[in-house]
């Protein structure tokens, strides 16, 4: 076997102080104290009811008294909902009166909720609407959502499962309204009124 060099001999002490260099540096290492960062996650729930169009009404005719007549245009409605997992069982769409008696008040009288009539003509989303035909606002509503005698449900929906799908989804309605005047004496005036629509869920 060949001896080392004096060349051979020098490139090992080379090569062995550098691993020492390296083993000191990693031995000289120094950790500070952990600080902590909170994270803290809240996922909410979310239910919402948007008048697209439609939101303001007006009939002016003199001749309103003893028939049906129908308002301008249509009420689109969009209710969108976003629930955490297991925290809804149900869903209801209400539109009712604040006061069954006095819908719609004038100066010489007022127009009853059960003269007002609507119907849903057109609806997309998973659930399946109620009045379908002309209806007046007579109902109790879901529960706390509507006012005894004032009210109208447009639609209820079943909450089954936790698939996104039916946790987060939305329903588009279009309502119609009319007023059934017959046998009905309107004195001439200015009547105003508000339909207050609310989604509940349980």
């Amino acid at each position: 076997m060949r001896s080392r060099t004096g060349r051979d001999r020098l490139r090992v002490a080379f090569a062995l102080l550098a691993i020492a260099v390296g083993a000191g540096r990693a031995s000289a290492q120094i950790l500070g104290a952990p600080t902590p960062i909170a994270l803290n996650v809240n996922q909410t729930s979310t239910l919402s009811v948007i008048i697209q169009s439609g939101a303001v009404q007006t009939l002016s005719s003199p001749s309103l008294s003893n028939q049906t007549t129908n308002f301008p245009a249509p009420v689109q409605i969009l209710t969108s909902w976003d629930f955490r997992p297991n925290s809804v069982s149900s869903l209801s769409l209400v539109a009712f009166f604040a006061s069954p008696a006095t819908a719609i008040a004038g100066p010489s009288g007022a127009i009853p909720s059960s003269r007002v009539e609507a119907q849903i003509s057109s609806s997309t989303g998973p659930a399946t609407p109620i009045p379908t035909t002309w209806s007046p606002f007579t109902g109790s509503g879901v529960g706390a959502n509507g006012v005894a005698g004032g009210s109208l449900t447009l639609w209820t929906f079943a909450v089954t499962g936790n698939s996104a799908a039916v946790r987060r989804n939305q329903q588009q309605n279009r309502m119609d309204l009319r007023l059934r005047l017959t046998g009905f004496n309107l004195p001439t005036g200015t009547y105003t009124g508000t339909l207050i629509i609310r989604a509940m869920a349980l």
